[in-house]
Order: structure tokens, then C-alpha cells, then sequence
């Protein structure tokens, strides 16, 4: 995930630096986030720049034979959040924006669920603010961890506002057995 401060100007100097070449823009739709998709020097291997509206952040994903090392390339070339920020992010729900990009670190960052992470998910679906559980249910979207289903169980069958409670069913329909 890229961190706040980076600017397009940023990503199109790094673009033009590393030589990766823009061969699609995918506009946001109400399912899906804008990406914009290159082409990069490595063979196969394909860098999508995710601006995700959802989430509020900009992530970086990449497919092919050389994935790994372009992710390296981008992580020297544009400043990117550390997959354990969002300890530190997520130290006070009651700062909102910080809090809502730990969770998104804790989601895209990590594959699987660890004792911390479904802690922390956790804590904000019980958390007694709306904003919290809110963010917490988008993020958690990203992260559909099994370990999540007593917490998510509990905002469908007790949040007193029906839209979170409608959200928390819907991602436990989504969930793996």
C-alpha cells in the first residue's frame, strides 16, 4: 500500500524511471476500484496500480514471472506503508483516518489471519462507534478470514443499525466454510 503522501506525479515519475509502460486506465465502478494497469520490463508481468475508493488508499499488486521483484522495485521507488504500521495505526479508533488505513493495511497485507489481526478486527466490530465498525466491516471485506464469523455473527444479529448489520451478513455469506 502506497502511503498517503505519494502523488500521481510521484507514480508517473517512477513510471517513467523504471520504464513501465500504461496499457490500461479502468475507471472505478460501484463494484470494483480504478486501476490503472502496466506493463513492465520484466517478461509476463503485468503491475496494477489499484486506487481503491473503498479503502481510501492506493495499493500496488503484481502478477507474472517476476512479480516479487517488480513489488521490490516499487517499494524503492515510491514510499509504501510497512505490512506492520497498522499496529500503530490502529492504537486509537477515535482517529478515524489513521485508523481506517491500519485496518486496510491489515487486510490487503496479510493473507491469512493471525491472533492480532483478528483481534483487532475484533475490537472494531464491537466497537461502540458506528465510524468504527463501519470501517472495520469495509476492511474486513478484503479479508474474509473464517476466524472473523463469531464477530461478524454478532454485528448481523445485534448492531442497532440495520445497514451494518446487513453488511456483516453479506460478508458472512462470502466467508469459506
Amino acid at each position: 500500500m502506497l502511503r498517503e503522501s505519494v502523488t500521481r506525479d510521484d507514480i508517473d515519475d517512477a513510471m517513467h524511471r523504471c520504464g513501465w509502460q500504461l496499457t490500461n486506465v479502468v475507471p472505478p465502478t460501484g463494484h470494483h476500484p480504478g486501476q490503472l494497469m502496466f506493463a513492465a520490463a520484466q517478461p509476463e508481468t503485468v503491475l496494477y496500480l489499484v486506487q481503491d475508493l473503498r479503502l481510501g488508499v492506493i495499493y500496488v499488486a503484481a502478477m507474472g514471472q517476476s512479480a516479487a521483484a517488480l513489488l521490490d522495485q516499487v517499494r524503492f521507488e515510491l514510499p509504501c506503508e510497512d505490512a506492520d504500521t497498522w499496529r500503530e495505526l490502529t492504537a486509537d479508533p477515535q482517529r478515524l483516518e489513521p485508523y481506517r488505513r491500519g485496518l486496510a493495511i491489515l487486510a490487503l497485507a496479510s493473507p491469512g489471519a493471525s491472533q492480532a489481526g483478528v483481534e483487532c478486527f475484533t475490537a472494531a466490530l464491537n466497537h461502540p462507534e458506528p465510524n468504527v465498525r463501519t470501517l472495520a466491516l469495509t476492511a474486513a471485506s478484503y479479508a474474509p478470514w473464517p476466524e472473523l464469523r463469531p464477530a461478524l455473527e454478532q454485528v448481523r444479529d445485534q448492531d442497532a443499525q440495520p445497514e451494518l448489520s446487513r453488511a456483516a451478513a453479506q460478508l458472512l455469506e462470502q466467508l469459506p466454510s
